[in-house]
């Protein structure tokens, strides 16, 4: 099945690629506020930490192979390509739309 033959798939599609190929991988620097100790790793007080959360786009999780695209992935908005609340991308919304026009135009 292609996107021309069923053109109701764009909108997974432009979800599922940007889960793939997040275009922001994770936050800028935050500072832990106190001695944390993470998987066994101590993590001093005062450390920078770069919160990477497009890690969590490729996560085995409910999609068997994460790195495949899934069109028929039924939480195919649950993704972390422009963060989450409250640091999520204030273009967000533009950003969707842009591609839901780019891409109708491209299948066409």
């Amino acid at each position: 099945m292609t996107l021309k033959t069923d053109p109701q798939q764009l909108g997974a599609f432009i979800e599922e690629s940007s889960r793939l190929r997040a275009s922001t991988q994770g936050l800028s620097a935050q500072f832990t506020s106190h001695k944390e100790e993470f998987w066994g790793l101590i993590i001093p007080k005062s450390s920078a930490l770069h919160l990477r959360w497009a890690a969590e786009n490729i996560d085995t999780g409910p999609l068997g192979c994460p790195i495949d695209l899934h069109l028929d992935h039924r939480a195919a908005s649950r993704h972390l390509h422009f963060a989450a609340r409250p640091r999520e991308c204030p273009g967000a919304s533009m950003s969707l739309l842009e591609q839901q026009i780019a891409w109708t135009r491209v299948v066409e």
